[in-house]
């Protein structure tokens, strides 16, 4: 008997992900589209950068930017009611997801949650980056719970600290998870890549 295992989707929590963290809701900065586009396609290099020589955000910024955050996207849940479940960046539905994903012979699916180390590159504050990381994982299982075993929280970590991330880790496997996120960029100036991470 073999399984089949999506390794790569996602669940956002929506605007309100942090309604029941209201202290940690004010703590945290207004992301910025456009540098949040940035810093994902290239922040790394632009960080190597010296300050006085980066090219601006606006210059960096992607054409297709401004039409993703255009008036035009909100009437898109009409148009796209047809991927009902399976659409990443809508607020998370696990009965939907579960619907889809038999409806696609999938027996398990990873699921990544970005609302959380999305904030790492626009906080300083090392305690604040692991909470709000922390507060995102707990969404992101808390969420997948309702899958009954078939929908598998990947856990997000910030590992500039690696004695917390290796506890948030544990934590992760406890509440489910079997996939961790690791940066493509260096951490603390080591790259991550020569790492093996395996978690069973």
């Amino acid at each position: 008997m073999s399984l089949i295992i999506d390794v790569d989707a996602h669940f956002e929590p929506g605007a309100d992900w942090l309604s029941n963290a209201p202290d940690l809701a004010k703590r945290l900065p207004q992301l910025d589209a456009g540098a949040l586009a940035v810093n994902t396609i290239c922040g790394d290099l632009v960080r190597s950068i010296p300050a006085e020589r980066r090219p601006s955000t606006a210059e960096l910024s992607p054409p297709g930017l401004l039409t993703l955050f255009a008036q035009e996207k909100v009437g898109e849940k009409q148009r796209r009611a047809e991927f009902e479940g399976k659409n990443q960046m809508e607020v998370a539905n696990a009965k939907a997801r579960l619907q889809w994903i038999d409806s696609q012979g999938i027996d398990i699916q990873n699921v990544i949650c970005l609302s959380g180390v999305t904030y790492q590159t626009f906080i300083d504050d090392l305690g604040l980056r692991q909470a709000v990381i922390r507060a995102a994982n707990d969404w992101l299982a808390d969420t997948c719970a309702e899958g009954a075993g078939r929908l598998l929280p990947v856990a997000a970590l910030d590992y500039t600290d690696l004695e917390w991330a290796v506890a948030e880790l544990a934590r992760m496997r406890r509440r489910g998870s079997r996939i961790v996120l690791v940066p493509g960029a260096p951490v603390n100036g080591v790259s991550p890549a020569p790492l093996p991470v395996i978690v069973t």
